[in-house]
Protein backbone atom coordinates (compact mmCIF):
# COMPACT_ATOMS: atom_id res chain seq x y z
CA UNK A 1 0.00 0.00 0.00
CA UNK A 2 1.38 3.62 -0.87
CA UNK A 3 1.71 6.05 1.65
CA UNK A 4 -1.56 8.88 -0.31
CA UNK A 5 -3.39 5.80 -0.71
CA UNK A 6 -3.08 4.84 3.15
CA UNK A 7 -4.01 9.03 3.94
CA UNK A 8 -6.94 9.22 1.42
CA UNK A 9 -8.70 5.69 2.36
CA UNK A 10 -8.50 7.19 6.40
CA UNK A 11 -10.53 10.42 4.97
CA UNK A 12 -12.69 8.66 2.54
CA UNK A 13 -13.69 5.43 3.84
CA UNK A 14 -11.95 3.82 6.81
CA UNK A 15 -13.70 0.40 7.00
CA UNK A 16 -12.29 -0.21 3.45
CA UNK A 17 -8.55 0.92 4.88
CA UNK A 18 -8.87 -1.26 8.07
CA UNK A 19 -10.42 -4.52 6.53
CA UNK A 20 -7.58 -4.20 4.57
CA UNK A 21 -4.56 -3.55 6.90
CA UNK A 22 -6.30 -5.84 9.31
CA UNK A 23 -6.03 -8.47 6.46
CA UNK A 24 -2.43 -9.66 6.54
CA UNK A 25 -2.43 -10.61 10.14
CA UNK A 26 1.06 -11.03 12.07
CA UNK A 27 -0.58 -13.99 14.09
CA UNK A 28 1.10 -15.34 16.72
CA UNK A 29 -1.65 -16.38 19.16
CA UNK A 30 -0.88 -20.27 18.32
CA UNK A 31 2.49 -20.46 18.90
CA UNK A 32 2.57 -18.46 21.77
CA UNK A 33 0.22 -20.54 23.82
CA UNK A 34 3.07 -23.17 23.97
CA UNK A 35 4.78 -20.66 26.51
CA UNK A 36 2.79 -21.69 28.99
CA UNK A 37 3.09 -24.95 30.39
CA UNK A 38 -0.39 -25.63 31.30
CA UNK A 39 -1.26 -24.98 27.23
CA UNK A 40 0.54 -27.92 25.70
CA UNK A 41 -1.04 -30.34 23.83
CA UNK A 42 -0.58 -33.12 26.55
CA UNK A 43 -3.49 -31.57 28.59
CA UNK A 44 -5.74 -31.30 25.64
CA UNK A 45 -7.84 -34.93 26.58
CA UNK A 46 -9.38 -34.59 23.13
CA UNK A 47 -5.64 -35.88 21.75
CA UNK A 48 -4.54 -37.52 24.93
CA UNK A 49 -7.55 -39.31 25.92
CA UNK A 50 -7.23 -41.20 29.38
CA UNK A 51 -8.01 -44.89 28.81
CA UNK A 52 -10.94 -46.77 29.21
CA UNK A 53 -9.91 -50.02 30.97
CA UNK A 54 -11.90 -53.51 31.93
CA UNK A 55 -11.37 -55.13 35.27
CA UNK A 56 -12.49 -58.21 37.12
CA UNK A 57 -14.87 -57.47 39.47
CA UNK A 58 -14.40 -58.41 43.27
CA UNK A 59 -16.54 -59.53 45.55
CA UNK A 60 -16.68 -59.14 49.44
CA UNK A 61 -14.33 -61.98 49.95
CA UNK A 62 -12.15 -60.74 47.22
CA UNK A 63 -12.98 -63.34 44.75
CA UNK A 64 -13.32 -62.53 41.48
CA UNK A 65 -17.41 -62.98 40.27
CA UNK A 66 -19.02 -64.65 37.53
CA UNK A 67 -21.55 -65.53 36.21
CA UNK A 68 -24.01 -68.17 36.46
CA UNK A 69 -22.03 -69.21 32.84
CA UNK A 70 -19.10 -69.85 34.59
CA UNK A 71 -18.17 -66.36 32.92
CA UNK A 72 -15.97 -63.56 34.44
CA UNK A 73 -17.57 -60.34 35.35
CA UNK A 74 -16.14 -57.31 34.66
CA UNK A 75 -16.06 -53.77 35.31
CA UNK A 76 -14.95 -50.65 33.61
CA UNK A 77 -11.89 -48.10 35.13
CA UNK A 78 -10.53 -45.54 33.61
CA UNK A 79 -6.56 -45.40 33.76
CA UNK A 80 -5.45 -41.66 33.78
CA UNK A 81 -2.47 -40.61 31.25
CA UNK A 82 0.41 -39.09 33.00
CA UNK A 83 0.47 -35.59 32.23
CA UNK A 84 3.82 -33.87 32.42
CA UNK A 85 4.66 -30.76 30.75
CA UNK A 86 7.88 -29.24 29.81
CA UNK A 87 9.03 -25.90 30.44
CA UNK A 88 12.05 -25.40 27.93
CA UNK A 89 9.87 -23.19 26.49
CA UNK A 90 10.00 -20.51 29.12
CA UNK A 91 14.07 -21.79 29.70
CA UNK A 92 14.82 -20.89 25.96
CA UNK A 93 13.52 -17.65 26.38
CA UNK A 94 15.12 -16.81 29.50
CA UNK A 95 18.52 -17.79 28.48
CA UNK A 96 18.23 -15.64 25.05
CA UNK A 97 17.04 -12.60 27.16
CA UNK A 98 20.09 -13.12 29.45
CA UNK A 99 22.42 -13.91 26.70
CA UNK A 100 21.14 -10.44 24.59
CA UNK A 101 20.49 -7.69 27.23
CA UNK A 102 21.75 -9.44 30.82
CA UNK A 103 24.46 -6.37 30.44
CA UNK A 104 22.23 -2.95 29.88
CA UNK A 105 22.70 -1.27 26.65
CA UNK A 106 25.39 1.30 26.84
CA UNK A 107 24.90 4.38 24.31
CA UNK A 108 28.29 6.57 23.88
CA UNK A 109 28.91 9.88 21.37
CA UNK A 110 30.68 9.09 18.82
CA UNK A 111 32.25 13.17 18.25
CA UNK A 112 35.51 12.95 20.71
CA UNK A 113 35.11 16.80 21.33
CA UNK A 114 31.40 17.83 20.60
CA UNK A 115 29.66 20.73 20.39
CA UNK A 116 27.65 21.95 23.78
CA UNK A 117 24.11 21.33 21.57
CA UNK A 118 25.62 17.61 20.70
CA UNK A 119 26.52 16.91 24.53
CA UNK A 120 23.19 18.89 25.82
CA UNK A 121 20.75 16.22 23.87
CA UNK A 122 23.16 13.29 24.40
CA UNK A 123 22.79 14.19 27.93
CA UNK A 124 19.14 14.25 27.47
CA UNK A 125 18.82 11.14 25.54
CA UNK A 126 20.76 9.45 28.50
CA UNK A 127 18.11 10.97 30.85
CA UNK A 128 15.44 10.20 28.76
CA UNK A 129 16.48 6.52 28.64
CA UNK A 130 17.31 6.25 32.61
CA UNK A 131 13.64 7.14 32.76
CA UNK A 132 11.86 5.50 31.08
CA UNK A 133 13.77 2.26 32.48
CA UNK A 134 15.56 1.14 29.32
CA UNK A 135 17.55 -1.78 31.09
CA UNK A 136 14.21 -3.12 32.05
CA UNK A 137 12.66 -2.33 29.09
CA UNK A 138 15.09 -3.90 26.57
CA UNK A 139 14.55 -6.72 28.06
CA UNK A 140 11.35 -7.07 28.66
CA UNK A 141 10.85 -6.29 25.13
CA UNK A 142 13.06 -8.87 24.13
CA UNK A 143 11.06 -11.78 25.99
CA UNK A 144 7.53 -10.32 23.96
CA UNK A 145 9.07 -10.43 20.80
CA UNK A 146 11.10 -14.26 21.20
CA UNK A 147 7.59 -15.01 22.60
CA UNK A 148 4.66 -13.20 20.15
CA UNK A 149 7.06 -12.57 17.40
CA UNK A 150 6.03 -8.63 17.06
CA UNK A 151 6.10 -6.15 19.51
CA UNK A 152 5.94 -2.12 19.20
CA UNK A 153 7.27 1.02 21.06
CA UNK A 154 5.29 3.70 21.33
CA UNK A 155 6.95 7.12 22.81
CA UNK A 156 4.68 9.88 23.46
CA UNK A 157 5.50 13.47 25.01
CA UNK A 158 3.86 13.83 29.20
CA UNK A 159 3.96 16.94 30.42
CA UNK A 160 6.63 17.57 33.15
CA UNK A 161 7.65 21.43 34.07
CA UNK A 162 10.42 20.38 36.06
CA UNK A 163 12.37 17.47 34.05
CA UNK A 164 13.77 20.14 31.55
CA UNK A 165 14.62 22.79 34.06
CA UNK A 166 17.63 23.16 33.92
CA UNK A 167 18.22 22.85 29.61
CA UNK A 168 17.62 26.26 28.35
CA UNK A 169 14.44 26.80 25.96
CA UNK A 170 13.28 22.91 26.26
CA UNK A 171 9.69 22.72 26.20
CA UNK A 172 7.77 21.22 29.38
CA UNK A 173 7.55 18.03 28.25
CA UNK A 174 9.60 14.31 28.62
CA UNK A 175 9.41 11.13 26.58
CA UNK A 176 7.99 8.53 27.74
CA UNK A 177 7.68 4.64 26.63
CA UNK A 178 3.91 2.45 26.12
CA UNK A 179 5.09 -1.60 24.84
CA UNK A 180 2.24 -2.95 23.22
CA UNK A 181 1.93 -6.39 22.10
CA UNK A 182 -0.40 -9.36 22.68
CA UNK A 183 0.31 -9.77 26.12
CA UNK A 184 -1.26 -6.46 26.77
CA UNK A 185 -4.33 -7.26 24.52
CA UNK A 186 -3.29 -5.69 21.13
CA UNK A 187 -3.08 -6.60 17.17
CA UNK A 188 -0.52 -5.35 15.34
CA UNK A 189 -0.88 -4.75 11.75
CA UNK A 190 2.95 -3.08 10.15
CA UNK A 191 1.65 -1.30 6.83
CA UNK A 192 4.45 -1.55 3.99
CA UNK A 193 4.56 0.27 0.92
CA UNK A 194 5.66 -1.66 -2.05
CA UNK A 195 9.63 -1.51 -1.63
CA UNK A 196 8.91 -2.87 1.53
CA UNK A 197 9.17 0.05 4.10
CA UNK A 198 7.39 0.04 6.55
CA UNK A 199 5.14 3.76 6.37
CA UNK A 200 2.33 2.97 9.44
CA UNK A 201 1.82 0.95 12.04
CA UNK A 202 -2.05 -0.41 12.85
CA UNK A 203 -2.94 -1.42 16.25
CA UNK A 204 -6.72 -3.33 17.25
CA UNK A 205 -7.40 -3.54 20.85
CA UNK A 206 -10.98 -3.27 23.01
CA UNK A 207 -11.74 -1.46 25.76
CA UNK A 208 -14.39 -0.77 28.28
CA UNK A 209 -17.44 1.98 27.76
CA UNK A 210 -18.76 3.96 30.74
CA UNK A 211 -21.39 1.45 30.56
CA UNK A 212 -18.64 -1.92 30.92
CA UNK A 213 -19.85 -2.77 27.20
CA UNK A 214 -16.68 -3.61 24.75
CA UNK A 215 -16.19 -1.23 22.47
CA UNK A 216 -13.32 -2.18 19.23
CA UNK A 217 -10.59 0.77 18.76
CA UNK A 218 -8.44 0.79 15.47
CA UNK A 219 -5.13 3.02 16.02
CA UNK A 220 -3.44 3.97 12.54
CA UNK A 221 0.43 5.71 13.46
CA UNK A 222 2.03 7.49 11.06
CA UNK A 223 4.89 9.90 10.52
CA UNK A 224 2.25 12.54 10.27
CA UNK A 225 -0.70 12.11 12.93
CA UNK A 226 -1.86 9.49 15.01
CA UNK A 227 -5.92 8.61 14.30
CA UNK A 228 -8.06 6.47 16.47
CA UNK A 229 -10.93 4.99 15.09
CA UNK A 230 -13.95 3.50 16.21
CA UNK A 231 -15.99 0.59 15.43
CA UNK A 232 -20.19 1.10 15.12
CA UNK A 233 -22.97 -0.63 13.32
CA UNK A 234 -22.23 1.53 10.00
CA UNK A 235 -18.47 0.72 10.09
CA UNK A 236 -15.70 2.09 11.09
CA UNK A 237 -15.96 6.06 12.13
CA UNK A 238 -12.71 8.59 13.46
CA UNK A 239 -13.29 9.46 16.83
CA UNK A 240 -9.84 11.50 17.12
CA UNK A 241 -6.81 12.48 15.53
CA UNK A 242 -3.58 13.50 17.28
CA UNK A 243 -1.32 15.59 14.91
CA UNK A 244 2.56 14.68 15.12
CA UNK A 245 4.18 18.32 15.14
CA UNK A 246 7.94 17.14 14.91
CA UNK A 247 7.52 14.62 11.61
CA UNK A 248 8.64 11.31 12.41
CA UNK A 249 7.36 8.39 13.85
CA UNK A 250 6.69 7.62 17.15
CA UNK A 251 6.83 3.62 16.86
CA UNK A 252 9.29 1.39 16.78
CA UNK A 253 8.52 -1.89 15.46
CA UNK A 254 10.52 -5.22 16.20
CA UNK A 255 9.72 -8.53 14.51
CA UNK A 256 11.07 -12.26 13.89
CA UNK A 257 9.84 -15.19 11.88
CA UNK A 258 9.32 -17.92 14.61
CA UNK A 259 8.85 -18.03 18.33
CA UNK A 260 12.70 -18.62 20.01
CA UNK A 261 11.49 -22.07 20.27
CA UNK A 262 10.14 -23.08 17.42
CA UNK A 263 13.09 -25.67 15.94
CA UNK A 264 12.90 -27.76 18.57
CA UNK A 265 8.85 -27.66 19.30
CA UNK A 266 8.61 -31.07 17.71
CA UNK A 267 10.98 -32.48 20.16
CA UNK A 268 9.44 -30.58 23.33
CA UNK A 269 5.70 -32.46 21.46
CA UNK A 270 7.05 -35.98 21.45
CA UNK A 271 9.04 -35.84 24.95
CA UNK A 272 5.18 -35.15 26.37
CA UNK A 273 3.90 -37.89 24.42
Amino acid sequence: MEYNTLLELAESDPSKLINRISAVQFDSGKDALQYEPENHKIFDRSVYKDREIWIPSKDENGQNRETADGEQILRKEIELVPRISSVAQKDIVTWAVNACAAIPAEISLDNQEPIEQEQTIFDMLKATFKDNKMAYQDREILRLVMIHKIVAEIWYGEEDKTFWKNVEGCKPYKMRLVVLSAETGDDLYPVFNNIGKMIALGRGYTILDDDAKEQKRFDIFTTEKIQTFEQAQGGWSLLRELPLEYGKANFIVHQQAKTEWADIQPRIDRLEE
